[in-house]
């Protein structure tokens, strides 16, 4: 299993309660202190966190090159519909999560002896 998390800066504050208009877009003023939206849609395989700064954040894909795109599917879907100028997205990677099974315990344990 893969987890990256991308960033990229619109560089320009979003109105995340007009972004409601959009059916991609959920929003709820309630949760952190209404600082955050979320843009999903059905052909995304993660979600793009929206920040009212211009700030956003890819979580849920499994690869960088599909968040990067994703974050450009955001950006561009924002600019379309005139929420945004139209900017070009410089996404960062932030993280990538990898899990496998070994199949067998793994001591993590460190030593002190020389």
């Amino acid at each position: 299993m893969v987890n990256v998390v991308v960033t990229a800066d619109l560089k320009q504050p979003i109105d995340l309660l007009k972004l409601t208009e959009l059916k991609d877009v959920q929003y709820d003023p309630t949760k952190y202190h209404g600082n955050v939206a979320y843009f999903k849609s059905k052909k995304m395989q993660g979600k793009v966190n929206i920040f009212m700064t211009g700030k956003l954040i890819s979580v849920g894909t499994s690869s960088v090159n599909t968040a990067k795109k994703e974050l450009t599917h955001v950006a561009d879907s924002l600019a379309k519909a005139k929420f945004i100028k139209p900017i070009r997205t410089e996404p960062v990677v932030r993280s990538v999560v990898v899990s496998v099974n070994l199949r067998k315990a793994l001591d993590l344990t460190i030593s002190n002896k020389p």
